[in-house]
């Protein structure tokens, strides 16, 4: 079952594949490429998000020690 560490290293996932997907015109069309984009853009938003999260912040000093 995932639990809320397990957050950052997936969203590093999905960026790559995203990122990678999205610079592929020749895999995708353009249209497909532009929607990859504004995906990745909006899972970064919520990315930088995560630092602002107390819940996160506890999270990760709980999973260090």
């Amino acid at each position: 079952m995932p639990n809320l560490a397990s957050v950052i290293p997936a969203m590093d996932h999905i960026d790559k594949v995203l990122a990678s997907a999205s610079d592929s015109p020749y895999q995708f069309s353009l249209a497909i490429c532009a929607a990859l984009a504004i995906s990745k853009n909006v899972m970064n938003r919520y990315y930088n998000k995560t630092d602002h999260s107390e819940v996160y912040q506890i999270a990760m000093v709980l999973i260090v020690f």
